[in-house]
């Protein structure tokens, strides 16, 4: 997934116009399912020195999920899954954020999802500031490649 996150401050929001949250996931071992969150909102705190975030926090709409079938996706909102009607909302908080590779950071975290807090970790690539059409200064985020989630299953709906 990419985000782009544009400011002139040391907080920077996502511009929802140029950004998705994509996701993969497996199915039965053998075949693998693509998805997006159509609604999420994403904020990064930097230090004066833009070089590493300090913080940050991602909300996403459990109800906007969106895999391409009408019927998996009411699956997904269900209480098997997401439990959309109780828990709207899944949010992500860092807790520590470490520089690795030339223009990479991971960041550690706890993935909210339903009642359930979830230690997650995700890989991140950042691009050099940019300045977009509109004079806008902004930074491009990816991760690079869908992360083992296998610390951050789904909870059981029991």
């Amino acid at each position: 997934s990419s985000t782009i996150f544009g400011s002139t401050h040391l907080i920077w929001d996502t511009n929802k116009d140029h950004s998705s949250l994509r996701f993969e996931v497996g199915y039965l071992s053998f075949s693998k399912i693509d998805g997006q969150f159509k609604k999420f909102w994403g904020r990064v705190y930097f230090e004066e020195d833009l070089e590493l975030p300090r913080k940050i926090e991602l909300s996403i709409d459990s109800t906007s999920v969106d895999t391409g079938s009408r019927i998996r996706d009411g699956h997904l909102r269900s209480d098997d899954f997401f439990s959309s009607k109780k828990f709207p909302t899944i949010r992500f908080q860092s807790e520590k954020i470490l520089a690795g590779k030339p223009n990479e950071f991971i960041i550690k975290g706890i993935l909210q999802l339903r009642d359930k807090r979830i230690p997650h970790e995700v890989l991140i690539k950042i691009s050099p500031t940019i300045k977009d059409s509109w004079d806008y200064t902004c930074l491009l985020y990816t991760s690079p490649s869908p992360r083992d989630l296998s610390t951050s299953r789904m909870p059981s709906s029991a």
